[in-house]
């Protein structure tokens, strides 16, 4: 849990890098800028945590089993170094309207997070349907709401190292 409120802050400190010109800059067709890498945080991460709560509220699939590969990644705390090429088609991701949009979202995360972390997640058993790995409780869907932001970093690096940051 504190792991992802620090994943989270780091995040939100780095907004303070960027100026507005440079938040639009793609590196190259099919590469998202650092505003669309943050509009994408924002729209997962919501999207988990919805999970969580849903966890949290419900006792249902008990039973349900994470995929091999799911276990894998928990076991290792992240994801496979692997780089995914979206194409040149980004319409799914948009820019963000600025930065100080995007400065009220996270603090608006942050503050989400933290009241789920007053919980004792280990009291709750629900547990949700990941699309590709299988059944999540509300911790695991916390801790890969962490991993999946600190996948990203290794693509901001490539966009900072393209803005010469």
């Amino acid at each position: 849990m504190y792991r992802l409120n620090d994943t989270l802050i780091e995040w939100m400190n780095g907004l303070s890098g960027y100026d507005e010109d440079e938040f639009l800059i793609q590196p190259g067709p099919g590469k998202w800028s650092i505003g669309q890498v943050y509009m994408h945080l924002l729209s997962e991460t919501s999207y988990f945590l919805s999970h969580v709560k849903y966890c949290l509220e419900h006792e249902e699939n008990i039973s349900g089993e994470m995929k091999e590969e799911g276990r894998l990644m928990f076991l290792q705390n992240a994801f496979p170094d692997l780089q995914i090429d979206r194409g040149p088609d980004l319409s799914d991701v948009p820019q963000p309207v600025n930065k100080q949009m995007l400065v009220n979202e996270f603090e608006t995360l942050r503050q989400e997070i933290n009241l789920i972390g007053e919980k004792d997640l280990n009291e709750f058993r629900g547990k949700t349907m990941h699309p590709g790995l299988g059944y999540f409780n509300a911790k695991e869907w916390l801790q890969f709401s962490e991993m999946h932001m600190r996948h990203h970093f290794r693509q901001k690096q490539r966009i900072d190292d393209f803005l010469k940051k």
